[in-house]
């Protein structure tokens, strides 16, 4: 018997799934041509992230309006989509704040009139920022006013702090 080590010889074993469906991938070109469609469109995000705004208004007032609680889960619908494509739009700002707001909403146990107003305050400044096509992320005042939205949904939590943990 000889002392002299082997190499030890590293075999792949065979993936059955990939031999099934194949490599997969995107060709290259297409995410070159895709990514420049996305670069170069003159496509005006204000009138479908309006339609959002108006399902969260429509919500709140609905929920004014009743006197059964409502699902205030069924807003996360339309800020999640603010949230989500405001920065594919170049509008940081409505994602930033979308995000806040969605955030809080993710974690307030009933729609009372505090939650109210501050799911509002963060539409409403959504709304302006549309209105005045504030692209980016809004320099110093945008980083403001995202950071006095916050305040606000620190100062609800204080409160009315929620019951359970998550």
């Amino acid at each position: 018997m000889s002392n002299t080590a082997k190499t030890p010889k590293y075999t792949t074993p065979p993936n059955k799934i990939k031999e099934k469906v194949g490599g997969g991938g995107i060709d290259p070109e297409r995410l070159k041509q895709a990514q420049e469609h996305i670069n170069n469109n003159n496509f005006d995000f204000r009138p479908i992230a309006n339609s959002f705004i108006e399902k969260i208004k429509d919500f709140i007032e609905r929920s004014e309006a009743s006197n059964e609680q409502l699902n205030h889960k069924d807003l996360v619908s339309p800020i999640m989509q603010l949230k989500a494509n405001g920065g594919m739009f170049k509008y940081d700002l409505v994602t930033q704040i979308a995000d806040i707001c969605l955030n809080f909403v993710e974690e307030i146990e009933i729609l009372n009139a505090d939650a109210r107003v501050i799911i509002t305050a963060h539409t409403n400044a959504i709304s302006v920022i549309l209105q005045n096509k504030m692209t980016g992320n809004g320099g110093p005042e945008g980083k403001a006013l995202s950071k006095e939205l916050e305040k606000a949904c620190n100062r609800y939590f204080k409160k009315h702090p929620p019951k359970t943990s998550k």
